[in-house]
């Protein structure tokens, strides 16, 4: 399977691959991927909101490459958390619902920061990890400054149901469980980067 890079900017998916799928919007780079990059990188990320962009090239990790060179790079780490019951924990922060992360403190170990992002936002304590799930990647402006955060995520389990309490400082004004059935609430009002991850959840633990 040949390798394919997603970015996440606002509500526009970004796909960077070599081959185009059957269905979706496709873009093909026909030229220097860095050529290309300057002349079309402006335009793509000012496309509609909610759609999936496919960028076709045969350079697929080199036009990545570039397109990490426009942004000042950061790293946070969270956690999809399931109890005993099988319910997953979400949060509700600035009118969308999501996923407890933060970023990591200096000299701090990933994992380390999922745990403690998770236990801070949340009040929860004894959850473990599972396994790693793949990394997002989603930009945003801090000041005029262009942003490219990667979020390491992590499968997390704790035992029975757990009393929460939403980190109020953080923003944070609900922290629930939640069964698969409910999720629809979640999903009509999330991030495309969450609704990618409950994706993954969802392939790995049918």
């Amino acid at each position: 399977m040949s390798q394919m890079y997603t970015i996440f900017i606002n509500d526009l998916t970004v796909h960077i691959t070599r081959k185009a799928p059957a269905i979706g919007k496709v873009v093909e780079v026909t030229e220097d991927p860095r050529i290309w990059l300057d002349k079309h990188w402006d335009t793509i990320v000012s496309k509609p909101k909610n759609m999936h962009l496919y960028v076709v090239t045969e350079a697929p990790e080199e036009l990545w490459n570039y397109i990490g060179k426009r942004y000042r790079h950061i790293e946070a780490a969270g956690g999809l958390v399931r109890n005993t019951l099988g319910e997953v924990l979400f949060i509700h922060r600035l009118g969308k619902w999501d996923l407890p992360k933060g970023k990591l403190e200096e000299g701090e170990d990933v994992r380390e920061c999922a745990l403690r992002e998770v236990e801070e936002e949340c009040s929860l304590t004894g959850h473990t990890i599972v396994e790693e799930f793949p990394s997002t990647y989603h930009t945003y402006k801090m000041g005029e400054t262009p942003v490219l955060k990667r979020t390491y995520w992590y499968l997390m389990r704790v035992e029975g149901r757990p009393e929460l309490a939403p980190q109020i400082e953080e923003d944070i004004t609900e922290t629930v469980w939640l069964k698969e059935v409910d999720w629809a609430q979640v999903e009509n009002n999330t991030y495309p980067s969450i609704k990618s991850l409950l994706e993954t959840y969802r392939f790995r633990y049918k």
